[in-house]
This record gives C-alpha cells, sequence and structure tokens, in this order.
C-alpha cells in the first residue's frame, strides 16, 4: 500500500487509485476523484459521500479500522460487499492507521483483480495448448515427408493408370496435412517490430474483404487518424488480422466494419496499459456459439466443419509478441473483435 499520509489535496486528486481519508470518529475527511467515480459520489460537497462511507463500515469497514488502528499497521480484505443506493460493487480494501488517530482507505474494483486473475489463467491455458499442438506437429512432420516421399516413388515405379492416380492422391492429402503442420508451427521467431501505422495493415485487410465479399454484403472503415504509431509487424499484424476478418465473412453477416479507435487504462495480463490502440472487427452475423466461447482461442477449435481451429490461435500469438491481446463480445446480430495493441509510454 503508498504511503499516502501527507498527501496533499492536490496529489490526491491527480491519484489514479481511489483514496478516502476517514478521521478518528471514522467519519469522512476527504476522498479523492477516482474514489469518488468508484463510489458513484458526483463532487466533494455530495452528502451521498458519507452515506457511501456509512456502507463501507456496514460492509465490515469497522473491524478492518479497529485492527490497523490497534496493530498500527496495514490491513486488508478482498471481495467487501458493498451496497449503496441501489449500487452493488466488490472492493477489495486496505486500511492504513494515521497519526491522528484517523484512517487512510485505498479501495480497488475486485472485478478487475478477478478479470485480471482469469485473464493470466487463460493465456497461461492457451500457451500451454499451443506448445503441446507445436511438439505435435513436430512429431507429424517427419514421417509425412517420408510419406509424401514413398508415394512419389510409387506413382513412378509401378505401371498403371490407377497407381499414378492413387500416388498423386496420397501425395495432395500430404501436401494438405504439411500445409496444417506449417500453419502450427507458424509464426516461428519473434516478430520484427518497427514503427509504423495500424492503418496500413488495416487497409489491407479491407481490399482483401472487399474483393473476396458477395456483392450484398457491405463491407465499411471507421478509423480514428489521431492514433499514434506503433511498434508492429505489419506483416504478421495482417495475418492476425486477416484471421479476424475472413471469420466474420465466413460467419454469414450482411455487414462488416473494420474500425480503429484509441482505448485509455485497459487492462490485460494483470498490467494497466494507460493507452492502447483498438483494431476492431465488427459484423452483423449469428455471433459465437456459447459453447466455444470459453476455448475459441486454443488450437483446433473451430465453429465451422471445413474450418482448420488455427486462424484464432495463431492470431492470439501474434498479438502477445506484439504485448497485445484479442478479445471480443458478441451476440446474435453484433459480433466485435478488438485487437488490443499497448501503445509506448
Amino acid at each position: 500500500m503508498s504511503d499516502y499520509s501527507h498527501a496533499t489535496p492536490d496529489l490526491l486528486a491527480h491519484l489514479q487509485t481511489a483514496v478516502i481519508l476517514l478521521d478518528a470518529e471514522g467519519r469522512l475527511d476527504r476522498l479523492n476523484p477516482a474514489a469518488r467515480d468508484l463510489l458513484g459520489v458526483s463532487s466533494p460537497q455530495d452528502r451521498a459521500g458519507d452515506t457511501a462511507v456509512a456502507a463501507l463500515h456496514e460492509a465490515g469497514l469497522d473491524m478492518l479500522a479497529e485492527r490497523a488502528l490497534a496493530e498500527q499497521r496495514v490491513m486488508s480484505a478482498q471481495d467487501l460487499e458493498w451496497r449503496h443506493a441501489g449500487k452493488v460493487a466488490w472492493l477489495d480494501v486496505q486500511v492504513a492507521a494515521l497519526s491522528d488517530g484517523g484512517c487512510l482507505l485505498e479501495l480497488h474494483d475486485a472485478e478487475l483483480r478477478r478479470r485480471a486473475q482469469e485473464d493470466r489463467l487463460r493465456h497461461e491455458r492457451q500457451r500451454l495448448s499451443r506448445r503441446v499442438v507445436r511438439q505435435l506437429a513436430h512429431e507429424i512432420r517427419n514421417p509425412l515427408a517420408g510419406l509424401r516421399g514413398a508415394a512419389q516413388l510409387l506413382g513412378r515405379d509401378e505401371p498403371g493408370e490407377s497407381r499414378r492416380e492413387l500416388a498423386e492422391i496420397v501425395c495432395r492429402e500430404a501436401d494438405r496435412l504439411q500445409a496444417l503442420v506449417d500453419a502450427l508451427l507458424a509464426p516461428a521467431g519473434p516478430s520484427k517490430l518497427v514503427a509504423g501505422n495500424v492503418h496500413e495493415p488495416v487497409d489491407r485487410l479491407y481490399a482483401l474483404l472487399v474483393a473476396e465479399a458477395d456483392a450484398d454484403v457491405a463491407v465499411a472503415r471507421d478509423y480514428d487518424p489521431s492514433l499514434p504509431e506503433l511498434e508492429l509487424d505489419a506483416d504478421q499484424l495482417f495475418r492476425a488480422l486477416l484471421n479476424l476478418g475472413r471469420n466474420a465473412l465466413q460467419s454469414g453477416a450482411a455487414a462488416i466494419c473494420l474500425r480503429t479507435r484509441s482505448a485509455s487504462r485497459v487492462t490485460w495480463a494483470g498490467t494497466l496499459h494507460r493507452l492502447a490502440v483498438a483494431i476492431e472487427i465488427c459484423d452483423n452475423g449469428p455471433g459465437v456459439p456459447e459453447a466455444l466461447a470459453e476455448s475459441l482461442f486454443f488450437p483446433l477449435v473451430t465453429g465451422r466443419p471445413e474450418g482448420s481451429g488455427l486462424g484464432l490461435a495463431i492470431a492470439q500469438e501474434i498479438a502477445d509478441r506484439h504485448g497485445g491481446r484479442i478479445e471480443f463480445e458478441s451476440e446474435p446480430g453484433d459480433t466485435v473483435f478488438r485487437l488490443l495493441l499497448p501503445v509506448s509510454a
């Protein structure tokens, strides 16, 4: 917990962390703008601040404050259920005793912590899954090459048209499996990141989708031209976006929109990013089946009989190597896949 005991009102006002100061009677002395936002208090003069703090006491703050004062150390609690004015929130709270007998409270939205934990767990599961699939692909590659070579020899050495046709079928299927193995093992090695504009790979995707879409499918662009340059690998980023864009195209959507926006104070993998660029592929198709939502980014998971289940796993890996992430929101008629990329400070 940070030491805010000597913080001036100006300093507290500029903190991103929600901080509340209580007097020796446990009454509200001061709360900063971040705390007002978290608790839904409109202004410093709003008396709702008093009732909001009273609701904190009811949620278990009293016991924490008593122990912090008695033991003169920071006390913590997670998942305090705070109810006030029809609003319910789960809060992580740290309480520190002040020299004047009052207390300093540091509040955090517990949902953000839980989401970060879930993100880390999901990311680790995806990483382990990709590793297993890569190992399997390596094991398949060598016997596959031998299989194709034997089929070529069979086609040359054995007389008869039917033998040659069978050998060609084996070669074709071996090539198909080889393409699958190559996809499982790529992208290999680190991306070469250079300063660039995200709209370059997005424009390439737009041109390709327009060319591939049926005449009755509308493909649109909605860009924020003020976005800063990023460190990126434009070719790899295009590959990730291509997987997302083709999914939208193959969903049966009648309208697809490529949208870019800035995003502030977004958290993934436990890290708060003050500024990020969001590239969104939006469509009005039927949406992601609920049964696939949790495992969608795992290799070999697909909702289409003809799909390989590799596109989203590859896209997520490329995002990871850019320090970013892919998330999605989906319901029938409104699906958004969002690639988030951090902006360097």
